[in-house]
C-alpha cells in the first residue's frame, strides 16, 4: 500500500511536468524513486534540473500568517544546480525557488554580522 504523501508527490510531479510542457519545454521524468532530480526540463538551449515538492505552509513562531515550508537542497543537489519547485495541488500553481535570492540574502546577513 502506498502512503498518501507518495501519491501527493507523484501528483505534484505530474502537474509540474504538464506546466513545463505547456510552456513548450521538453520534459524528462526520472525512473528512480530516490533521485536528487525529479524532472529534467529543456527550454531552447537551457537545461534545468528540478526537484519537485508539494507546497505546504505553517505558521512560524511569532508570526500570524502561514509561510511556505522551504526544503533545503542536499550537497549533491547544490553541486548539480538542482532547482526546488513547489506545486500547490489544489490550485495547480507551480513556483520555482530563486536560489540566487536566498544565497545573496545569506551573504548580506553575513556582511552585517561582520560589520
Amino acid at each position: 500500500m502506498r502512503f498518501a504523501t507518495h501519491i501527493d508527490g507523484d501528483v505534484c510531479e505530474s502537474i509540474a511536468a504538464e506546466h513545463f510542457m505547456r510552456q513548450g519545454c521538453l520534459v524528462f521524468v526520472t525512473t528512480q524513486n530516490a533521485s536528487p532530480i525529479d524532472l529534467v526540463v529543456i527550454d531552447d538551449e537551457t537545461v534545468r534540473l528540478l526537484q519537485i515538492k508539494k507546497n505546504q505552509t505553517r505558521v512560524n513562531p511569532g508570526r500570524k500568517k502561514p509561510a511556505r515550508i522551504h526544503r533545503t537542497r542536499s550537497k549533491k543537489q547544490k553541486s548539480l544546480g538542482v532547482e526546488m519547485v513547489y506545486v500547490d495541488i489544489e490550485t495547480r500553481t507551480v513556483f520555482t525557488t530563486d536560489h540566487d535570492y536566498h544565497r545573496n540574502r545569506k551573504t548580506r546577513a553575513a556582511v552585517k554580522v561582520a560589520e
